[in-house]
């Protein structure tokens, strides 16, 4: 019987208390307003980690990404030609049927062009020495 009146006794204290505290508006100052958790705000929360996770790293250098770089050599066709760059030489070769003739290899002769060849053949050595970097198929999502 103690105990029910004890606590009769504090359950009417603490509404007397909060009775008081709400004229005061003490408690309107310490009051907790919810988080509206919208769109733009989930959003300004994850977008670095969104970012990051989109950025491929750069590739490290490998054993075999060194040895396809030494082996494998980029070609461009263009009007039964094809073009390549190999230790520091332009060369140009026919082609026959989809296949290189070899029996045709030439290096490049810049020097005799007039305009129009000269544009075409920088076209041709800007196609076959971008991306030296990484050419591996990588979607490049590094200016995130």
């Amino acid at each position: 019987m103690e105990f029910f009146l004890g606590i009769i006794f504090t359950l009417i204290l603490l509404s007397i208390t909060r009775a008081l505290f709400i004229k005061s508006k003490i408690i309107e100052k310490y009051k907790i307003n919810k988080l509206q958790y919208t769109q733009s705000y989930i959003y300004s929360l994850v977008v670095n980690n969104i970012a990051k996770q989109l950025a491929s790293p750069e590739p490290k250098e490998t054993q075999a990404r060194a040895f396809l770089a030494k082996t494998v050599m980029r070609v461009v066709f263009s009007d039964n030609l094809a073009y390549w760059i190999k230790d520091n030489q332009f060369y140009q070769a026919n082609v026959i049927n989809g296949q290189i003739d070899n029996s045709t290899t030439k290096i490049v002769d810049t020097m005799g062009m007039n305009k129009v060849e000269l544009d075409k053949m920088f076209f041709i050595v800007q196609k076959l020495t971008e991306g030296k970097h990484n050419d591996s198929g990588d979607p490049g999502f590094k200016n995130l």
